[in-house]
């Protein structure tokens, strides 16, 4: 079970973009599609992979800046996750 400052992450920023990934069919069928290749997941890896996927950052967020708030560790640790069948 994850503890966190805003429902259970880390901060609101993470929750939102995990938010947008887990709720919007384009998102979660790309995210879905990048879990297909069978390494783990990386807080660098994974940064990468939203921020192509949200380049202005999500629909709620004010500015672009908003996503150097997300707690890629702990997004990367969800993946590792939600995807342990697919990556070993």
């Amino acid at each position: 079970m994850r503890t966190g400052k805003y429902n259970g992450w880390a901060n609101w920023h993470t929750w939102n973009v995990m938010l947008w990934i887990n709720n919007d069919e384009y998102f979660y069928e790309a995210t879905e599609e990048f879990a297909s290749y069978p390494q783990k997941f990386t807080a660098d890896r994974v940064e990468n992979f939203v921020r192509q996927l949200m380049p202005s950052g999500t629909p709620d967020m004010r500015s672009v800046e908003d996503m150097n708030l997300v707690d890629w560790s702990e997004v990367a640790w969800t993946f590792n996750e939600d995807y342990s069948d697919k990556i070993w």
